[in-house]
């Protein structure tokens, strides 16, 4: 995984830096208006997750800025893991680093059948 991240590492840091166009964040499991709850926070992040993991860095990417602005403004004040683990003082490709080498193969598989009872 570390050297594979060496390898990804400065294409993310050419996205984060502003030097590709990120396209508009795919990600619609929050209602925006209504903040973001622990759960929703969780989804978002497995969603994130399955970006980086199916080669979609941009929209990874773009999916973690949004998740971020909505956990900043829900959460303002709190403190918590989650909050902790979204700070704005983070650097953004280390949000993504961490995301990238999290690896849950028991969860993945929670999802895809999830995925499948639902559809």
């Amino acid at each position: 995984m570390e050297r594979f991240w060496g390898v990804l590492e400065p294409h993310v840091r050419w996205l984060s830096a502003g030097e590709a166009a990120v396209p508009v964040c795919t990600i619609e499991l929050v209602d925006p208006g209504r903040g973001l709850s622990p759960c929703d926070l969780r989804f978002c992040m497995w969603d994130i997750q399955e970006l980086i993991w199916d080669g979609r860095y941009s929209q990874a990417l773009a999916g973690l800025r949004r998740v971020r602005e909505l956990a900043n403004t829900s959460w303002e004040g709190q403190k918590g893991d989650s909050v902790m683990f979204l700070s704005e003082e983070k650097d953004e490709v280390e949000l993504f680093k961490e995301l990238f080498m999290k690896f849950e193969p028991v969860r993945k598989r929670q999802m895809n059948n999830f995925k499948q009872v639902t559809l």
